[in-house]
Parts: structure tokens; C-alpha cells; sequence
């Protein structure tokens, strides 16, 4: 982006105030955010100003742009500064904390549209808030907006096996809203757990996910204990093996595959 300073110099250099305009309406051309914020601050001034130095109304618009530009630029989170968030997660046991997890995601995911990692952490912290509320319909609009988080997520990295993972347990969630649903979310549910799989058969949380939905359908249907166990037994092997350089990247998992292990086997 020019500097103020680089602009103010460039536009005292042209004799011709008609190749200012042009030049202004090509460079903001290219960002249409900032045309906006042009045309509107414009209006504002030659409404309640008696301003005529149309160059001084250029210079005072380009640096009130400049700087909201700048504000915006500053709410990119850094993978050091994301970590901080997702480290309080792994330790989030109340109901309360994981408010506060979520509103704090909420906040973050604001201006980092095209990072699917803060996308990813606010979709499963909303999801994971969600099943700790007691009222169903507030369940139910944070599931929403969870799976929201979610499709930005897959928008920002497409064909991401975290993801696809992620919609699936967001999906089966939303069944516990209304039993109802169970027949048709199931189904979509074990669908996108499956494409997550598929993506990714190292992926551990696909193999919690399966094993979790087994427990719950029938042998006769394709579930039932022994699948799975075997399901649960193979999602804490890959947890084993499954790191990531990232920091940020989803672990989450491992103790709830144990978890529900050991109470299959009670079954």
C-alpha cells in the first residue's frame, strides 16, 4: 500500500486536477473496500463542510482511509498469539470457561476470515460450548453457528480432513437437539466423517468419530460394539503417531477415545 506521505507529494505533483481523479479511480479500483470507504467519508465532508480545496478533502480522506486500513490489518492473529487461545482450551472444563473460549474465538474469527485454523478452533469451541447448555433452542443456535465457523473453515482450505471430521461431530451434535433428526443427520454425519476419512486415513478424530457413532447403531445396521472398539482401539494407535509441526493444528480426542473405550468394553 502507498505511504500517506508518498501520496500527498504525488498528488501536489500533478498540474491537472482531472489525472487526479483518474488515478484515484483506478488505484481504488483495485481495492473496492476502500472505494467505499471513499465515496462515503466524501459525502460525510461535502455535506456538513463548506470545504473548497478539493486537494485538502483528498489528503484528510486518504489518511482517515489509510488508518482504518491500517486498524483492520492489525486484527490478523499471529499462529504464536492463536496458540495462546487454543492452549486454554486444553485445560477448559466448565461450562463457564468454555463461554469464555468461545466468545473469545467469536472475537478472533472477525478479520481472520481466510485463516481456516481460527475459523476451525471458533467452530469447535462453539460446538463443544454448545453441549454443555442445558436449553436446547440456545444448543441448537450454537451448533448453528458452530457448523458457520465450520463452512468458513472449508471455504479458507477446502478438502481439509479436520474439517470435513469436524462438520461430522457438529452434525451429530445437532441430534441431541431433537432425536428426531437421527435418520437424516446420522446418515450426513457418518457421510462427512467418512469424507474426512477418506481424505485423511492417518486422521485420528475420524476414527473416534466412527467409533462414537458405532456405539449407538445397531449391529444389524453397520455398528455395534465390536466395530466399535475396533474403531476406538485404531483412533488411539494414530493418536500415537499423528503430530503436526503446527502448533494450532486440532489434537483434540485422545482422552475421550480412551474414554469411551474402556466403557464399550463395560457394555
Amino acid at each position: 500500500m502507498t505511504k500517506p506521505s508518498e501520496f500527498f507529494s504525488f498528488i501536489i505533483s500533478q498540474k491537472s486536477l482531472l489525472t487526479v481523479f483518474q488515478l484515484l479511480i483506478v488505484y481504488f479500483a483495485i481495492n473496492y473496500s476502500l472505494y467505499c470507504k471513499l465515496v462515503y467519508i466524501c459525502n460525510v465532508f461535502i455535506k456538513h463542510t463548506k470545504m473548497k480545496n478539493l486537494l485538502l478533502l483528498i489528503s484528510i480522506t486518504w489518511l482517515m482511509i489509510y488508518s482504518a486500513s491500517s486498524c483492520e490489518a492489525q486484527k490478523s492473529i499471529s499462529a504464536k498469539d492463536l496458540n495462546h487461545y487454543v492452549v486454554m482450551m486444553d485445560t477448559a472444563e466448565s461450562p463457564a470457561s468454555w463461554k469464555t473460549i468461545s466468545d473469545q474465538f467469536a472475537k478472533l474469527a472477525v478479520g481472520n476470515e481466510t485463516n481456516w485454523l481460527v475459523q476451525y478452533h471458533a467452530a469447535f469451541s462453539h460446538a463443544i460450548y454448545a453441549m454443555r447448555i442445558t436449553d436446547m433452542k440456545e444448543r441448537d443456535n450454537y451448533l448453528d453457528r458452530a457448523m458457520a465457523y465450520a463452512e468458513k473453515s472449508d471455504s479458507a482450505k477446502p478438502k481439509e480432513s479436520e474439517i470435513y471430521v469436524l462438520k461430522g461431530m457438529i452434525t451429530a451434535m445437532k441430534i441431541s437437539v431433537d432425536p428426531k433428526r437421527g435418520m437424516e443427520m446420522g446418515q450426513e454425519s457418518s457421510q462427512l466423517v467418512k469424507q474426512g476419512n477418506d481424505l485423511n486415513p492417518e486422521n485420528p478424530r475420524a476414527y473416534l468419530e466412527m467409533g462414537e457413532s458405532a456405539m449407538y447403531i445397531p449391529e444389524q445396521y453397520g455398528g455395534g460394539k465390536k466395530k466399535s472398539q475396533a474403531f476406538l482401539a485404531t483412533a488411539i494407535a494414530k493418536y500415537k503417531t499423528s503430530k503436526s509441526e503446527d502448533i494450532n493444528w486440532p489434537h483434540w480426542g485422545e482422552s475421550r477415545a480412551k474414554m469411551l473405550l474402556e466403557k464399550c468394553k463395560s457394555l
